[in-house]
């Protein structure tokens, strides 16, 4: 027999809830709320009151090329507002396709408005939800109530000596600290690694951390690395926007080019091609031999295409490549797409006649 799974209800207590101006203004400078988006914020007794929302449209100003991009802007409004996010629910699709649920982090020792709800049931109602569909990502609906003090964790001092007892366990705020430990690791270790991140081991990385008094996390240090990686490397999405310019400037400087981009009309990225104008010589002159091959792209890029490559074989017996290719999957229609590309130009003229024969 099935049990049918019941979701616990989350307790806000019964005081009334704040909704900081200061906040929404900063909602609204980072993108995450619209100024035409309209919010309840002077009766607290409504159900909808410090709630942005339009029927799952996007509320903020711009979409984001990822899950993980977003969820960082979101991070931002947090540690500039006084709270630590934390990640209630995600779910992920094919396609950087799927949905976030980000909500306000209950710290140790943080002081609710309600004081007959126990604190091992009160929680926050503030709440981002997030929705992603092929790579661009969205916020449908904020709750901008809070139901506690803020700022709470900024300091393990309290502003005034006293006689009172603290709790073992201190208030604390690791998000804050985040950015610091950033630039350590980038100042100090980083330059001891040549500038990169791959022979720089996690273990690596607590270890130092330890020695700068410092005890993190497993996760907290991969989400470290990541931050590093991403400054190295450059945004994924924004390489890809310039990927076009980036290929037009080629193929000017380099007369007698080959290149081909192709988008869809909201500007995303479909498919690339170039062919240097040094590939067509080498192709003209070399044997009646041609090679194609797929490989995955690297780091962090292994999951956002694929290279393809034609090559070609001169009568030293080695192997030339001359023409290049950007897709996002390696399948039967991206490998027509480029075997039509090359040869219907300059090459058609040059070229003899050829089959291709597969490699399994």
């Amino acid at each position: 027999m099935l049990r049918s799974r019941t979701r616990k209800a989350r307790t806000f207590g019964s005081a009334p809830f704040v909704v900081n101006v200061s906040e929404l203004d900063m909602a609204r400078s980072l993108g995450l709320l619209r100024q035409d988006v309209p919010i309840e914020v002077t009766d607290c007794s409504k159900s909808n009151y410090g709630v942005a929302y339009q029927r799952r449209e996007n509320i903020g100003i711009e979409t984001h090329g990822s899950q993980k991009a977003i969820q960082e802007r979101c991070k931002e409004l947090a540690q500039s507002s006084g709270f630590q996010l934390f990640v209630k629910s995600f779910s992920s699709k094919a396609n950087d396709s799927g949905n976030a649920k980000y909500i306000c982090k209950k710290l140790n020792g943080q002081q609710f408005f309600d004081k007959n709800t126990s604190y091992d049931e009160i929680e926050c109602p503030f709440a981002i939800n997030v929705h992603g569909v092929d790579g661009s990502w969205k916020v449908t609906r904020i709750n901008f109530a809070h139901n506690h003090v803020m700022r709470v964790g900024f300091t393990e001092q309290p502003p005034a000596e006293g006689t009172i007892a603290r709790s073992q366990l201190a208030k604390r705020n690791t998000t804050q600290d985040l950015s610091t430990l950033t630039h350590l690791i980038e100042a100090e270790m980083l330059p001891r690694y040549d500038g990169k991140t791959d022979k720089m081991t996690g273990a690596a990385i607590a270890r130092f951390l330890v020695g700068k008094g410092q005890k993190l996390g497993p996760s907290v240090i991969s989400r470290i690395k990541s931050s590093i990686d991403e400054r190295l490397g450059g945004d994924m999405t924004d390489s890809y926007q310039k990927l076009e310019s980036y290929l037009r400037l080629l193929a000017e400087k380099n007369p007698g080019s080959i290149m081909k981009f192709e988008k869809f009309g909201n500007g995303t990225f479909i498919r690339a091609c170039f062919i240097p104008n040094i590939g067509i010589q080498v192709a003209k002159r070399s044997r009646r031999l041609y090679g194609f091959d797929g490989a995955h792209l690297k780091g962090e890029m292994n999951q956002r295409g694929f290279f393809l490559v034609a090559t070609s074989k001169d009568f030293n017996s080695s192997i030339l490549p001359f023409a290049f290719s950007l897709v996002p999957v390696e399948n039967k229609e991206h490998w027509i797409w480029f075997l039509y590309v090359w040869p219907k130009r300059k090459l058609q003229k040059t070229c003899y006649p050829f089959c291709c024969l597969k490699d399994m």
